[in-house]
Formats: structure tokens, sequence, C-alpha cells
């Protein structure tokens, strides 16, 4: 069966739906099979801003995720003009707002990013990515999916969440590993900087294989330096069902430089305003946004009912501590928020 290719166009559009256009042009004349971006809803998502010392850090993330965001009504056109190209459209969503979107829009299949592996509100909806995942949270998100879901419409993406990820660590052999523990369609996710690791993909016979491009790869934006251009697009697909190559080990690593990606990909859980010492915590009171911190959105019902220790600032990071919450001193936001800043000015997106 012939290997589905997404061709990942992610935030590229940048927040110009011009932009959206040409990228599912480039797409399309790629012969792709499928046309992917990445609706993100920034308030969903991440934290605003940090604390320090009661004063506030802005998070230079979350002001441009919410300079560049398209609105329903502007991607329904994309998914229009797609429709007139003739190529699907479909796209990675991150709340059950871009979920409840893409089931009206009909799409061919909906996208969990991996960052969101162990968010069991999405999962039930989704296709799921296994970057930064051990075999065991992949056990338990896949479990969790059956439960609710067709066994027919899931496809496990392989993933190592790295960017750009060295063809050595692509651990290809665990295409092999996810085919035999699951049963189930298995496909890759790839973030290396040519077609080699896709046409070993491919000829493994896997599913799909999804790969980010971009109109041009100088433009300022999270995704353009490491996506292809239209022209490597076109030749990566080219060579999917031509070239092979080596395999690598068969184990998933959670590899150093996977570390921060966790940090910064994954959600932990926050307070939405300011609460005084001895406030009993509400369901409305806690949302799970980036960065990770001590609490993951699983522990939002232990949270639920917990009395406060001491006065706590809204999106300030929060540990539970003898059945009660405090700040969380130890916050890992700093990490997170330097690699940002770091990832941000390699990519000319703002000057010091």
């Amino acid at each position: 069966m012939k290997t589905k290719i997404i061709a990942e166009a992610g935030s590229n559009h940048n927040g110009c739906l011009n932009t959206a256009y040409k990228l599912v042009e480039v797409a399309y004349n790629s012969k792709a099979d499928y046309v992917k971006f990445q609706i993100i809803n920034p308030k969903s998502l991440y934290v605003p801003y940090y604390w320090k010392n009661d004063e506030k850090v802005e998070n230079v993330v979350f002001k441009r995720r919410l300079s560049e965001q398209l609105t329903y009504a502007q991607w329904t056109k994309v998914k229009e003009y797609a429709d007139k190209l003739g190529i699907p459209f479909t796209a990675s969503v991150f709340d059950k707002s871009g979920v409840d979107f893409l089931i009206k829009l009909n799409v061919p299949f909906i996208k969990l990013a991996s960052s969101d592996l162990n968010n069991t509100e999405l999962i039930i909806h989704l296709i799921i990515s296994t970057g930064m995942a051990s075999i065991t949270e992949i056990k338990n998100s896949v479990g969790y999916f059956l439960k609710h879901g067709k066994k027919s419409n899931l496809t496990i993406l392989h993933c190592v969440s790295v960017y750009p990820c060295d063809l050595k660590d692509t651990n290809l052999n665990m295409l092999d590993v996810l085919k035999s523990t699951f049963s189930l369609k298995v496909g890759f996710s790839d973030h290396t900087l040519n077609s080699k690791a896709a046409c070993v993909a491919a000829a493994k016979k896997v599913s799909a294989i999804e790969k980010h491009f971009t109109i041009d790869k100088s433009l300022d934006g999270f995704d353009h330096l490491y996506a292809s251009s239209p022209s490597e697009l076109t030749n990566y697909i080219n060579d999917i069902r031509s070239v092979e190559a080596s395999l690598v080990e068969n184990k998933v690593k959670l590899k150093q430089k996977e570390n921060i990606t966790k940090i910064r990909a994954r959600r932990g859980l926050y307070l939405n305003k300011a609460v005084k010492k001895g406030t009993i915590i509400k369901e409305e009171d806690v949302v799970e946004l980036r960065p990770s911190n001590s609490l993951n959105p699983k522990d939002k019902l232990k949270v639920i009912g917990m009395s406060v220790a001491e006065n706590i600032n809204e999106f300030e990071s929060i540990k539970i501590v003898n059945e009660q919450i405090y700040k969380d001193e130890k916050s890992s936001w700093a990490d997170a928020n330097s690699y940002w800043i770091k990832e941000m000015k390699a990519k000319k997106m703002f000057k010091d």
C-alpha cells in the first residue's frame, strides 16, 4: 500500500491568509496526499507571563503566537481553497475547541501533537504522535483511545522531538516495535533535514509520513528554518520510494536533547487567577498550559478541592505539599523561557 505523505505547513502562514493559500499550493504541486496546518489557540496552550519576585515576566512565545493566529473563519477559507485545488486539508489541534471545529469541517483525520500525548481530554479524538514518550505512556494513551474510539481510526506516528533530528537519532526500528506492540497503523513524523529516514520508513511500509515545509526558509517564525523549501519537498516526495538506508536502535529513549523540549512543550497546571491563603480550589480555577511544571493534566482532579497554603499569583507555578497547594519555587519556566528566547533569536524573530 502506498505511503500517504502529509505536507506539514504547521504555523508557517505567520498569521497571513494569503501565505496559507500559497502553502496549500506548494503541497498540492509537490503531489503530497494531504496538507496539514497547526491550529493554535495561544490562550489554551501557553502561560501568558511568568512571575519573578511578584513581578510579571512576559512570555514572548505567547505574544508571538497571538500575533499570528488565524480565525476559524479564515481556516474555513483555507480548507475551501484546498478543496478547490484537490488536496485534502487537516490540522493538528491543541484544545477541544479545535477538535470540534475540525470535526465540523469533516477533515480526513486530526493530529494530536506529541506534547499532548498525556492530555486525555484530547486523546479520544485524534491520531497520536509519540515524541518524548516512553512505551508505557504510549500504551496508556492508546488504551484510553481504544476505550472511546474505533481502532481503525487510530494511527501512531513515531516521532523524535528534536528539531532538527540527526539521522542517527531517528530510531527507526521503533516503527517495528510499535507495529508488533499495538497491531495498529504506524507512521513516521520526520524532523530530519533530508529524505533518507523517510525512505527507510516507507520501505518498512508505514501508513503515513509527515514532513514540515515552508514557502521560504528565510522567513522569521518558529518552523521555517528547518522546514523543507518547495523544491525540497518535491524532491523529498520523489525520493521517498527509492532510497534505502540502514536502520538504527529499537528503543524509545528520552534523550537529553528532548528534556528541554519536554519542559517547554508539555503542559503543567496553573491557577488562572490570583488566590489568597485558605482558598479552596475549584475546577474553573485550574488550567493546563505550557510550560510544564511538577504537575500535569492528570493531576487536575487532585488539585480540585485542595486549599491554598499561601497567596499565589495568577499563572504562577504550583505544587502539592501535604495535600495543600503551594508556589513551586523550583519551577522550570526559566529554562523553557531561555530556550524560547534563544530559539527566536536564532530564527531572527526579534531583536535584542
